[in-house]
């Protein structure tokens, strides 16, 4: 019965005393982790780092970003070599509608101009990479797109979209990219730059 009892204490002194274990164990100095390493401008020898490589990486990416399946772009064509976009007189209606939109889309369109003619403002509609790497999108249909980076999918669709208007000028851009912040203040944030600042 005594060694019973005996013990259920230590069970129980164990049990008590493992909440405050962790809780020192927790505790560590600076020395046993390297803190600010994301502003760290030298290495543990006390050596300057070269960021040259890591800002020529950066860039590189940034450039060559994939579309991929699950992806949302947003595709605006122009006329006349995208004329309405600098509109050199003044004199063209930016109000007016115009260019090549999209009819159902995706559930994410925002407005519905099923391939209007005279090749101008762009709509607000988004179109989904499927998963099998193609888009649909006005007059031209199915389309691959899932691979390319920006510069080969606006050369692909200005190829396509050559049948149908006069030398046109394309525009995509993915608009899903997103960056999601987590703790108390937690949110989600959307890349509308390649080169946005997170800091």
């Amino acid at each position: 019965m005594t060694s019973f009892i005996a013990r259920a204490t230590l069970l129980r002194c164990l049990l008590l005393s493992l909440p405050v274990l962790l809780l020192f164990s927790s505790c560590a100095s600076s020395r046993y982790y390297n803190q600010r390493t994301l502003f760290r401008l030298t290495d543990e020898k006390g050596n300057r780092l070269d960021t040259a490589r890591l800002r020529v990486a950066v860039n590189r990416t940034d450039r060559n970003y994939r579309i991929q399946p699950n992806d949302f772009i947003d595709a605006r064509v122009y006329t006349n070599k995208g004329e309405r976009l600098i509109d050199p007189n003044g004199k063209l209606d930016f109000g007016s509608s115009g260019g090549s939109g999209a009819s159902g889309a995706s559930p994410r369109s925002t407005t519905a101009s099923a391939g209007r003619a005279g090749g101008g403002s762009g709509s607000a509609t988004d179109f989904l990479i499927q998963a099998n790497g193609t888009v649909e999108l006005p007059v031209v249909g199915r389309v691959r797109l899932s691979g390319l980076n920006l510069h080969q999918a606006d050369s692909t669709l200005q190829v396509l979209y050559s049948a149908y208007y006069v030398a046109p000028f394309v525009q995509t851009r993915v608009t899903n990219n997103r960056v999601i912040v987590l703790g108390g203040g937690g949110q989600v944030i959307p890349l509308n730059n390649d080169n946005m600042n997170l800091l």
